[in-house]
């Protein structure tokens, strides 16, 4: 009989397993359901926190945060007056919340006159027949006079540079006139194509391919990679007065940074590879620098750029900042906006 019991007991055992790895799976697919429930609901929050308190926060009334302390005069004996006044308060806040508009009349458009600085260029129109019958007219002094914008098409020459030799008669010593200096050595680029293209490309965004197809209209063809040696020898010459900004700048007493994604070509993987610009910028001169470094943001490029500055710094919440023992560290207000 011990034996009869043992093999039931183990057929019950066995059953009850059965059940309890049953239930366990129908628990788990639950709990799994409700993991993605809840990472879905997680989202939409977030999603909805960014709309109220992040970036599109301007755009939209927030309304008022129950968890925020209010000032409640009910239940307290208040006098005529101070009733009165808390009317009126109350009153302001309402109205310091809407948006006004500016009343004013209509007015009918006027046409905007053009810069007085441009050059004038006269063209005179006479009555008709006028024109070599000038004996039967009597012209008037007084005039009727429009004017309207005009443009010409950007006029390229060739700078013509002639050094002329003479002979000293005293000594009778040739003497040729010295080279003239000119911003990149052994190009033909003057300053003047050098700094539109410049211009063109960092101000109105025109990409050197653009540029290259605007100069083969005026019949000038210019190659990529031309272009692109002249660039780097702009940004050489232009290397003092980067160092001179940076110098400047780290003396203020109060910057802010930030670092942004830039995408770097890697010619040894002949693809594009996410860097890291560093953007440095002073709060009460109209000053900005951009720091590059290999598209690194580790800790060395700090402790490095900003070894020297005194002052306090507004940043975000990246950790490497908190390594720069001289440095006051302040968060920055959109940052500190999205967070709450």
């Amino acid at each position: 009989k011990e034996d009869e019991y043992k093999k039931v007991i183990s057929k019950k055992e066995d059953e009850y397993k059965k059940v309890i790895s049953k239930k366990e799976d129908e628990y788990k697919k639950v709990i799994s359901k409700k993991e993605d429930e809840i990472r879905d609901l997680v989202r939409r929050m977030e999603y909805m926190a960014r709309k109220l308190w992040g970036r599109m926060s301007e755009k939209r009334q927030t309304p008022d945060d129950p968890r925020q302390l209010k000032l409640d005069f009910e239940g307290m004996d208040l006098t005529d007056e101070e009733k009165r006044q808390i009317e009126e308060a109350t009153k302001k806040v309402v109205e310091s919340r809407k948006v006004k508009v500016k009343e004013h009349e209509k007015q009918l458009p006027v046409r905007k006159k053009l810069p007085e600085n441009l050059r004038r260029v006269e063209e005179h129109i006479y009555p008709e027949g006028y024109i070599g019958h000038e004996g039967e007219w009597i012209l008037f002094e007084a005039t009727e006079t429009s004017e309207h914008l005009e443009i010409t098409a950007p006029d390229a020459y060739v700078r013509v540079t002639i050094r002329h030799k003479a002979m000293r008669k005293a000594d009778n010593k040739i003497v040729t006139a010295p080279v003239k200096s000119e911003p990149l050595a052994k190009s033909y680029a003057g300053a003047s194509v050098l700094t539109e293209l410049t211009i063109g490309k960092y101000t109105d965004h025109l990409p050197f391919y653009r540029q290259i197809e605007m100069y083969k209209r005026l019949g000038i063809e210019l190659k990529l990679p031309t272009i692109e040696a002249w660039f780097h020898g702009i940004a050489d010459l232009m290397r003092p007065m980067y160092y001179r900004l940076q110098e400047y700048m780290l003396q203020l007493d109060y910057l802010q940074s930030d670092e942004s994604t830039v995408p770097v070509i890697n010619n040894e993987k002949h693809r594009t590879v996410k860097g890291y610009m560093w953007l440095i910028r002073a709060v009460m001169e109209p000053l900005v620098l951009f720091h590059y470094h290999e598209g690194s943001r580790g800790k060395e490029v700090a402790l490095e750029f900003f070894k020297d500055f005194k002052g306090a710094l507004g940043v975000d919440g990246y950790g490497v900042y908190d390594l720069l023992d001289t440095v006051m560290i302040t968060g920055s207000s959109p940052v500190v906006r999205s967070i709450i």
